[in-house]
Formats: C-alpha cells, sequence, structure tokens
C-alpha cells in the first residue's frame, strides 16, 4: 500500500513555494490552514498565499501576553496584503480561574503550572484554529 504522504512529498518535490501551496488548496479545497505567529518563515507563506490568490485560511492565536509589536505586525500585515488573518483566544473563564488560583505568573512557579497554562493559553485555542482542517501549513 502506497503511503499517501510519499506521494504528496514526491508531488511537492518539483513544485516552487506558490505551486506546492496552490497544489495542496486545490487537493483540499476550503481544508487547507496556515498557522502563524508572525515569524519570518510564516510571513514568507502569508506573502505567496496572499500574492498568488491562494484559498488558504490563515490563524493566530493570541495568548493574552503578546507584545505590542506583535499587534501592530498583524494590524500591518493584514493591511498590506488586504488579507483576515483570524485571531483564536484562550477561554476567559479558563485564564480568570488559572491566574486567580496560581498567579499571573504562575508558568515560573512549576513543570505542571507551565504545562497547564500552555495548554489554556496556547493549545486549546490553536485547536479551535485548526477546526476542519485537513491539511496544517505550519
Amino acid at each position: 500500500m502506497t503511503n499517501p504522504f510519499n506521494t504528496v512529498k514526491e508531488a511537492l518535490s518539483t513544485l516552487s513555494a506558490a505551486d506546492g501551496l496552490r497544489w495542496i488548496a486545490e487537493k483540499f479545497p476550503d481544508a487547507v490552514k496556515l498557522s502563524t505567529a508572525l515569524g519570518k518563515e510564516a510571513q514568507v507563506l502569508t506573502h505567496i498565499i496572499a500574492t498568488e490568490k491562494i484559498p488558504v485560511s490563515i490563524f493566530t492565536v493570541d495568548t493574552g501576553r503578546l507584545f505590542q509589536e506583535t499587534y501592530d505586525l498583524h494590524s500591518l500585515t493584514q493591511k498590506k496584503y488586504g488579507i483576515n488573518i483570524k485571531v483564536f483566544f484562550p477561554d476567559a473563564g479558563d485564564v480568570q480561574q488559572m491566574v486567580n488560583e496560581k498567579g499571573l505568573n504562575c508558568f515560573y512557579d512549576s513543570t505542571e503550572d507551565r504545562k497547564n497554562c500552555c495548554n489554556i493559553r496556547k493549545v486549546l485555542p490553536f485547536q479551535k484554529g485548526l477546526e476542519g482542517a485537513k491539511v496544517w501549513i505550519t
């Protein structure tokens, strides 16, 4: 039996980044998502997706602890390309409970607290962002 990942790998190996993204979007219509934290690599992918008008949904997670520069770049990127980068947030009730029970910086206190904080602020919102996706580009 052929491994489907090998088939995809072979198909993409000869394509440019834009053509590869286009190929994936065609194979999985309305089910391809790019997660971005607005770093260099994701900005390159965002540029390709936006300028080539490739139907890929782009999203990010706002943990509630981001730098102002991140918000500025998010806004600038949307304006430059005329796109919407969807933002997913942690559940406010979960964050409130964690902070009230453990403190604002509980993630410094123990591995267990760090894992719990990351789950609430990052993992769960990220899973919301990926809902409906068959392909995750990262």
